[in-house]
């Protein structure tokens, strides 16, 4: 009986992760698709002189990632900036949060002048679904650990 309540209680977990992530899917590519049409609209408006594109161009976005064996869901920022030299093995490179886990103004340096209202927005949206994500991470986990002791018995 304590084996099967600890698995059917997996099994929803694992199904509340799965939605979870389809909803949060959703607003990031919201945010791709405002994102993407805001750096289309500011390539064609005209500039005076030589200003460099990485001044008006929009660089970070959200990025939903699965980590480990665990398949651990996890959503953070990205920087996706073009190279000139040397260009990574990979396409953007992870915006570190705050100690606190929490995203702040100085975590996205040298963003462009629009961008900052959007990403405030966004992540408004998301960090419950990254808090809630973690808490069901642990819980799952650790109903693994507990199944797997009494399986071994």
């Amino acid at each position: 009986m304590i084996i099967q309540t600890i698995e059917e209680n997996r099994a929803l977990i694992k199904s509340s992760i799965d939605r979870l992530r389809a909803e949060a899917d959703k607003h990031v590519t919201e945010y791709w698709d405002v994102w993407k049409e805001r750096n289309r609209v500011e390539i064609l408006i005209p500039r005076e002189g030589r200003v460099f594109k990485n001044t008006y161009l929009g660089s970070f976005a959200p990025k939903i990632t699965m980590i480990g064996n665990a398949k651990k869901i996890t959503i953070h920022w990205h920087q996706y900036r073009p190279y000139k030299n040397q260009p990574p093995s990979f396409m953007s490179v992870r915006v570190m949060p705050k100690k606190s886990g929490k995203y702040t103004k100085s975590c996205f340096e040298n963003h462009a002048h629009w961008e900052w209202e959007m990403i405030e927005k966004t992540e408004k949206i998301l960090s419950p679904y990254r808090e809630v994500l973690e808490h069901y991470h642990e819980m799952y986990i650790q109903l693994g650990s507990i199944l797997r002791q009494f399986t071994n018995k």
